[in-house]
């Protein structure tokens, strides 16, 4: 089966959704590969797009939500030149194009950008592949309204059914099986033998402190907040690849003992081992954190979409949410003074496994096939 799956430069989560899909569909012996839908721009512009991205929501989030808030009022695919179709027109690539005449069996888009290029494609070109669309969140971003017709919407949860609606996508398109992630993370050891391989307390409580790939968090202000905490745990503080927060946290005095970390190609072993895990609410961190059974507290979350992340999974009580008004420190201490809030918590969260992208791969190798018998 030939697989195209199509991303965007700015942000990561849709990114790694497109990695995750290509290593599974390349096990199954697929020929697939992931294009960037930026392939032909420079990469002064490509670099832009992302820092332009990143400087918004870690600096100017008011601007950003103000934008946000603005463009998910469209409800429908509109006929004026949006930041989208501008996009589109100045550096759509020569792989884009190029898919009217590779025919791949399989086009899977994994942001709203792409997914709008991949629906005038499909309807401009006629494209005899399968489509899909898949949402990162648990909402609807603006633009999905202009990725009108794909054959399919992959969602993390069925409410997401709601958004789809107000943005006048067919829900009777949408397959709820998850935000696809690595099938790794629905592999786990015991806590205690994740602890005993990273060289940790095999009987310690451990809290999981995430600063997220742009380094959103204050991690160093975070830590010294629940330090202040009299409960007995240890800390693991996993940063951003260029390790923002390294030295700040280097120079500090904590009671409590803390494993500092950059990035590690380990990840899951580093969940196993946790009892709580502290992070803002990305799609694909949660859907790796909701696969590991971990109980969340989020914290800053970007306006907008991780906004409406948070919303949905608080009102399934799937995780816990820190404010100013309720601050990490009072949250966390809070749990792990009640362990029967910690477990029912995550007994429910156990409950959400869903095998995400074994399930989408199988799904669309089903319709492959079915689609080669009416042939």
């Amino acid at each position: 089966m030939k697989v195209r799956i199509l991303s965007f430069t700015a942000g990561e989560g849709h990114n790694q959704t497109a990695r995750a899909l290509k290593e599974y569909f390349e096990l199954q012996g697929d020929d697939v590969a992931v294009i960037d839908v930026l392939g032909s721009a420079s990469n002064w512009m490509k670099n832009f797009v992302n820092r332009f991205y990143n400087f918004a929501v870690n600096h100017a989030p008011a601007i950003y939500k103000y934008w946000y808030e603005r463009e998910d009022k469209k409800t429908d695919k509109s006929d004026e030149l949006t930041i989208r179709k501008i996009t589109q027109r100045l550096v759509t690539s020569e792989e884009i194009k190029s898919l009217v005449d590779q025919q791949p069996d399989v086009i899977i888009a994994t942001q709203s950008f792409a997914a709008a290029m991949l629906s005038d494609l499909k309807h401009k070109h006629l494209l005899k592949a399968i489509c899909v669309g898949i949402i990162t969140d648990f909402t609807v971003h603006p633009y999905w309204e202009e990725a009108y017709g794909l054959d399919y919407y992959v969602v993390p949860d069925k409410a997401v059914g709601f958004h789809m609606e107000r943005k006048n996508l067919n829900v009777q398109r949408m397959l709820p099986f998850g935000i696809p992630i690595r099938e790794s993370f629905f592999e786990s050891v015991s806590k205690e033998e994740a602890r005993q391989k990273l060289g940790y307390d095999p009987q310690k409580k451990r809290v999981l402190l995430m600063s997220g790939s742009m380094a959103h968090l204050n991690v160093v202000k975070i830590a010294s907040s629940i330090d202040k905490i009299p409960h007995d745990f240890e800390l693991t503080i996993l940063l951003d690849k260029k390790q923002t927060h390294r030295k700040a946290l280097e120079s500090l005095t904590l009671k409590h003992k803390v494993d500092i970390e950059g990035f590690v190609s380990d990840i899951g072993l580093y969940y196993d081992a946790s009892d709580i895990v502290i992070t803002k609410p990305g799609g694909l961190t949660t859907s790796e954190l909701l696969a590991k059974g971990k109980p969340m507290i989020f914290l800053q979350p970007i306006p907008g979409q991780e906004q409406r992340n948070v919303e949905c999974l608080l009102n399934q009580h799937l995780a816990f949410y820190a404010t100013k008004t309720f601050p990490v420190e009072q949250l966390l201490g809070m749990l792990l003074d009640n362990p029967e809030l910690y477990e029912s918590t995550a007994r429910r969260v156990q409950n959400t496994t869903k095998h995400s992208t074994k399930r989408l791969v199988d799904f669309l190798r089903q319709k492959h096939e079915e689609r080669k018998g009416t042939q």
